[in-house]
């Protein structure tokens, strides 16, 4: 029982420790293990590690990941409250993408009064503007998912809200310029008529802690991967490591950082002096998320252990030596030795995005060459533009001719990227509410669930 962290510096690392975990048998063997991942890319990465592990029998990489879920750590948190406080996780009023309908009405409905008269403004209700009306659903869907993210990071705010304290939940005041929000957040309240997730969740973790078999969870289930864990994930992990195994599969580049890092520090970020225990400049920049975990997990989550899972950074590399000097938290005036033919670190200037997308497939062709043990689902590729890449790397990798294709799988896009009917929707939309131009009209039916 109880909550487990589990760190690594690599995450192959923390993938053998997964698998060792799932090795033992529950005491139902047909319950589905649990683990919960940030976004389908990881979920890929872990099934794909898994089947190698998993299974296997002697050296052979034959394994299979079955009977495992990889639900979000936020589709957790919403099952948990709404199964404890008996409620249909998914019919629940105040998930954003429904608490917008009930948000439009309260707008219509408030324009007039004078806390509304910022937003009023805004969407020209006061003076009868036709184009800015149509702002009004956009507005209420950034709203209602607004609020969605307020009851996720900062719960006792709304719960302030709630009593008719307009603060932030720190003990400070709203800013004169935001004062509309706490008003239009009791209002919709009221609309909905239901208690919020944030004023749920104390009734939730309350049950949970009296009563484990509230909810359809295993008696073990594992969040691997999280960079952030917002307040509301904090307190159900927290409460259901009273009768439960809870596994926390952390990355964590500085384990000496971690352990300087006190639990007393600020986690609101203007006043964060966790920065101030880095020394080196690439850590502070990249590695604000990991101090900001380390911190609240000290202060809301009672963990029964927290281990470190050693890896192997002794590669004689540039790159492993930029591995060290992160992992000691070491100042990098220290510079590393470049050997002959040493290619851990690449740089590319490549004149465009298409170039890049070319480099990268010829860079992988000499990769897999080289070294016959590497497989394709060995190599992940980021880039920070996903929308702008997408179809770049598909086209550059497949080939003309099939010679040098490459298998390309791309993860972590939102289904109307993924899906063309979606996005023959979203075009025709975008027609009916702007100028119908010739060009945007043929690009429209050329989209091939429009011309097929």
């Amino acid at each position: 029982m109880g909550v487990h962290v589990h760190r690594s510096e690599r995450t192959d690392a923390l993938l053998h420790g997964v698998s060792r975990l799932l090795t033992g048998i529950p005491s139902d063997p047909f319950t589905p293990e649990v683990v919960a991942v940030p976004s389908p890319g990881i979920e890929r990465f872990i099934t794909q590690g898994l089947g190698k592990m998993l299974g296997t029998t002697g050296d052979s990489q034959d394994g299979v990941c079955a009977n495992v879920v990889f639900p979000s750590p936020a589709a957790v948190v919403n099952r948990l409250i709404s199964q404890a406080t008996g409620n249909d996780p998914h019919t629940d009023p105040w998930l954003p993408e429904r608490a917008v309908w009930p948000l439009l009405s309260v707008i219509d409905r408030s324009a007039g009064e004078a806390w509304c008269e910022p937003l009023a403004r805004h969407l020209g209700l006061d003076v009868d503007d036709p184009h800015r009306r149509d702002r009004r659903f956009a507005v209420a869907t950034r709203l209602a998912s607004l609020f969605g993210a307020y009851a996720s990071q900062r719960p006792q705010m709304l719960l302030d809200w709630a009593d008719g304290r307009d603060t932030d939940g720190a003990g400070a005041g709203i800013p004169d310029d935001l004062s509309w929000q706490p008003a239009l957040w009791r209002s919709l309240r009221v609309e909905i008529g239901t208690a919020s997730l944030a004023e749920r969740m104390a009734d939730a973790c309350a049950a949970v802690r009296s009563d484990p078999q509230v909810v359809d969870l295993p008696e073990r289930l594992s969040v691997f991967g999280a960079s952030r864990l917002p307040a509301d994930q904090l307190q159900i992990l927290s409460a259901l490591g009273d009768k439960r195994e809870v596994h926390l599969w952390l990355a964590d580049a500085s384990p000496a950082l971690w352990r300087e890092l006190s639990p007393g520090q600020s986690t609101r970020r203007r006043e964060d002096t966790s920065a101030a225990h880095v020394a080196n400049p690439l850590l502070r920049s990249l590695g604000r998320d990991a101090r900001e975990l380390r911190i609240r997990l000290a202060q809301h989550v009672l963990t029964a252990d927290d281990r470190h899972l050693a890896a192997d950074l002794a590669a004689d590399t540039l790159l492993g030596h930029l591995q060290r000097q992160l992992r000691d938290n070491a100042d990098p005036r220290t510079q590393g030795t470049l050997r002959p033919g040493d290619g851990s670190i690449q740089v590319h200037a490549c004149h465009g995005q298409t170039r890049q997308a070319e480099v990268i497939r010829e860079i992988i062709l000499r990769l897999l060459q080289d070294d016959p043990t590497l497989e394709p689902r060995d190599i992940l590729m980021m880039c920070p533009d996903l929308d702008a890449f997408a179809p770049l790397l598909s086209a550059a990798f497949s080939a003309p001719g099939g010679w040098g294709s490459l298998r390309l799988r791309i993860a972590d896009r939102t289904p109307e990227q993924s899906n063309a009917v979606l996005t023959a929707l979203a075009a025709l939309l975008e027609l009916i509410t702007g100028r119908l131009e010739l060009s945007v009209l043929l690009d429209f039916a050329a989209q091939p669930p429009v011309s097929t």
